[in-house]
């Protein structure tokens, strides 16, 4: 999956220098989409069934429920399911079923055929992006009201990073990535957030305009 760590790199570096062409975190996700798929324009796989899939997908359930109110992120039996912003299957998982299994939506068939196949062969995903995005400017008296202390906007960033991490902990994805875009902010607050947060290769904080 080298090359999308590439493409990655490329949304970053494009966000630092333009940082106002993305709207929504869908903006940026879409983007990544159409990078990854113009240089994997192949990236598919058969089903049990003859049918054709496409290895890329956005806005996947999670293989497990969580209680991810407010800045918490909690591993549950009751809770709801989750999704990935941005996802790569693995083809040999796809191989091995149909479309009610390989679609994710069914908490049943996660039970009964996602879950049991990870622990036999491995992570169902070969990697999973999160992407997060702070439109409105950090560091101002007014935001600082409206949005509360900078440590809960980190533990903010860090909800969808232990998202990943506790999906790759338990063998569902193979390689993660957290990306926290923030359009403007002061260079104290940037300081701060690259202070607070783990030294991780799958976390990763982009500024666009500083002050």
């Amino acid at each position: 999956m080298k090359i999308i760590d590439e493409c990655i790199n490329q949304l970053c570096n494009e966000f630092e220098r333009y940082p106002t062409r993305f709207f929504t975190e869908n903006d940026l996700t879409c983007h990544l989409y159409s990078m990854i798929n113009a240089k994997l324009p192949d990236l598919s796989a058969t089903d049990a069934d003859g049918e054709s899939y496409l290895l890329l997908h956005t806005e996947y359930a999670t293989p497990f429920r969580t209680n991810m109110k407010g800045t918490n992120f909690e591993h549950v039996e009751n809770g709801g399911r989750g999704h990935y912003d941005l996802i790569a299957l693995n083809p040999d998982f796809i191989e091995q079923h149909s479309y009610p299994v390989i679609y994710g939506q069914s908490w049943k068939n996660c039970k009964n055929s996602i879950i049991p196949w990870c622990g036999k062969n491995g992570p169902f995903i070969l990697y999973g992006v999160e992407i997060m995005l702070k439109r409105r400017p950090l560091g101002k008296t007014k935001n600082l009201k409206r949005w509360g202390t900078w440590d809960h906007r980190i533990k903010s960033i860090l909800q969808d990073y232990e998202k990943l991490k506790e999906s790759q902990r338990a063998g569902f994805i193979n390689q993660v990535k957290a990306i926290y875009f923030i359009r403007e902010h002061s260079n104290e607050i940037g300081r701060h957030i690259l202070e607070n947060v783990p030294e991780d290769d799958s976390l990763r904080i982009c500024f666009g305009r500083g002050e």
